[in-house]
């Protein structure tokens, strides 16, 4: 049985072939290169078959073996779908999926009316909508979504809410809450998903950090609790996710840029840890999560 996983890094996730007999390995970030890694072992010799390496800022999609146990898919965030045959560790066929169409604010449009009149019913039929992206270097690329901004403003061109929404595989899954804050503050890609901050709450205004990233195809969230009276902030760093504290002057800028802490996770938790690894308590604690939460969207 194989003990040593030392060469591809930190195991995220394995998975055994039909009838046991290969085991695969896979690691967000390996320790020779920093970009993930994927590794497939014969269980009785213990010889490693394949090992592969996807470029920077392209990460494993779908990974699995066929039902003969001697063929292995992978698929990745660029689109492209390989086939390995294990016994001979080579690739044995290659194909590109067709680029999805990337959304705009013009043809977003009909989406986010669809959605803001099905989740209010009782909207003003001339309700206009503005719509702004996020910009995130890679995000596409990577987790095969888009963040927006979405504004409703009455006839006389007068916000009266806002909505941060994700946009993926043709539909609209809410995100970040905006009531009463500045909603979605800051973002950045990191090995295993999008590190975020939001803020909200017109009477407590309070900050969030949050992780989106896709599990058995499907969006999932793992938050924090809510720190009161303060605007965080996170950045990529060598060390990991940095979190700062500051003014927020739009999304990814920010002033008076003051170290908070690291964002990890612990057990099943997101937490801001600081230089020593204590916790930064939030004054609004959330409970124990568990696994990420699975996020519905509006797809019917």
């Amino acid at each position: 049985m194989i003990t040593d996983f030392s060469k591809i890094g930190v195991v995220s996730s394995i998975q055994f072939s039909p009838g046991g007999s290969h085991l695969l390995a896979m690691a967000h970030e390996s320790k020779v290169s920093g970009v993930n890694v994927l590794a497939v072992w014969d269980i009785t010799s213990n010889e490693e078959l394949i090992l592969i390496e996807n470029p920077e800022r392209v990460s494993f999609t779908a990974v699995r073996f066929l039902e003969n146990g001697g063929t292995l898919m992978i698929q990745d965030s660029s689109g492209v779908v390989s086939y390995w045959d294990l016994e001979k560790g080579s690739e044995i066929r290659r194909l590109r999926l067709e680029k999805k169409k990337r959304m705009t604010a013009e043809t977003l449009l009909p989406l986010v009316k669809e959605y803001a009149f099905r989740e209010k019913p009782g909207l003003n039929p001339s309700t206009r909508f503005e719509i702004e992206e996020f910009p995130v270097e890679g995000l596409e690329e990577t987790l095969d979504l888009q963040l927006f901004h979405v504004r409703s403003l009455s006839s006389d061109g007068q916000q009266f809410s806002e909505m941060e929404l994700i946009y993926r595989d043709g539909a609209l899954t809410p995100f970040a809450n905006a009531f009463g804050g500045f909603g979605l503050m800051s973002a950045v890609l990191a090995e295993d998903g999008l590190y975020y901050t939001y803020s909200w709450g017109s009477g407590i205004h309070r900050s969030h950090v949050g992780r989106l990233c896709i599990e058995d195809g499907r969006l999932a969230i793992l938050e924090s609790g809510g720190y009161v009276n303060t605007d965080l902030f996170v950045r990529k760093v060598k060390g990991g996710i940095k979190v700062e504290s500051g003014r927020f002057t739009g999304f990814n800028s920010w002033e008076a840029a003051e170290k908070f802490g690291w964002l990890k996770q612990q057990g099943s938790s997101l937490v801001i840890v600081d230089e020593e690894g204590a916790k930064v308590p939030p004054e609004f604690p959330v409970e124990e999560q568990g696994k990420p939460r699975a996020v519905e969207s509006d797809k019917k």
